[in-house]
């Protein structure tokens, strides 16, 4: 009965701050910030990691490419996150119906 009482109370709050099927729309949001997010710091991680790996391989012809492949796949993860990033804006600019996954207009 208490929950019952509660749920009455409380349904004219929980429609004026937002509905349950927003709950879906903050998750994909944060998700798809937390990748990006991620994807971007890991860029970084691995340019360092190369170009350290390149600068104390001085010595070792194989370690030198090996780092100097590390940078390059790294530059190209970055690339991918911005062109990607770029797409997606765009996408949602020209027709937000595109990436509306369940009215979250992302």
């Amino acid at each position: 009965m208490r929950v019952l009482t509660a749920l009455a109370v409380m349904a004219p709050y929980a429609q004026a701050t937002g509905t349950f099927k927003d709950v879906p729309c903050e998750i994909i949001r944060s998700i798809n910030l937390a990748i990006t997010a991620i994807g971007a710091a890991l860029v970084t991680i691995m340019f360092i990691f190369g170009g350290l790996k390149y600068m104390f391989s001085a010595d070792d012809p194989g370690g030198r490419k090996s780092g100097k492949n590390t940078c390059i796949h790294a530059i190209i993860g970055g690339i991918l996150i911005i062109v990607w990033t770029g797409i997606r804006g765009m996408l949602t600019a020209a027709s937000p119906a595109f990436l509306d996954w369940g009215g979250c207009g992302i």
